[in-house]
């Protein structure tokens, strides 16, 4: 399944492939961490429930 995901802060869409909402969550997670690095190196560091809590509210699953 294919679930999306938009960069509250640049509004930049993410799309990644997962089995499951947790390992969704677990793969936005990790892709968050890349992306903040890179496009926001200024913004500080979130606590990872926190940021675990936005991706679920903000992801959305891909119809098939």
């Amino acid at each position: 399944m294919k679930y999306s995901l938009k960069c509250p802060l640049c509004n930049q869409s993410l799309t990644i492939d997962a089995e499951t909402e947790n390992d969704a969550v677990e793969k936005f997670l990790s892709e968050g961490k890349v992306h903040t690095k890179k496009h926001h190196p200024n913004i500080p560091a979130m606590p990872e429930e926190q940021m675990k809590t936005m991706i679920r509210f903000g992801m959305k699953k891909q119809e098939s």
